[in-house]
């Protein structure tokens, strides 16, 4: 347990935290637009943190795409118009709840499961066993045949 608290600490420097938040805003922001998925932020602003600490540069990378992926909600919801694939179904459910006055439910409803899906997959997650040799068939270098070789 006090690995997990060593490696949780840097966390809760004032300077990370600003980074955290800042990241969350402008992945949100980002989301929110039709179009721009998460790994599309993360892509465009990997380079803006390279000035950074690595704690504070993969705050703010991470921050980004969880809030893309929140923020990408946001249009699903509000105007039927889903920003990538993955907020398709959310339009389903999220619509016809803001066509009924209720988006704010839709909104904190979207934000609480997406929340719950972070904080469930985490630790399944950084719990699971590294892929060890012996779960590889021993039987030497993969051989091909002239047929399956040939391109």
């Amino acid at each position: 347990m006090n690995v997990v608290l060593d490696g949780l600490s840097p966390l809760l420097d004032p300077t990370v935290l600003v980074c955290l938040l800042a990241g969350l805003l402008v992945g949100t922001l980002v989301g929110a637009f039709p179009g721009v998925t998460g790994s599309m932020a993360v892509a465009l602003a990997a380079g803006f943190t390279l000035t950074l600490e690595p704690v504070q540069g993969l705050a703010v990378l991470l921050t980004i795409y969880v809030g893309a992926n929140y923020g990408d909600r946001i249009p699903s919801i509000l105007v039927n118009t889903p920003g990538t694939p993955a907020a398709i179904a959310t339009t389903l459910d999220g619509y016809p709840l803001a066509k009924q006055g209720k988006a704010g439910f839709a909104l904190v409803a979207s934000s609480l499961v997406t929340t719950g899906g972070i904080l469930v997959s985490w630790p399944s997650s950084s719990s699971r066993p590294a892929p060890s040799r012996s779960s590889h068939s021993s039987s030497g270098p993969p051989r091909c045949s002239p047929s399956s070789c040939s391109a």
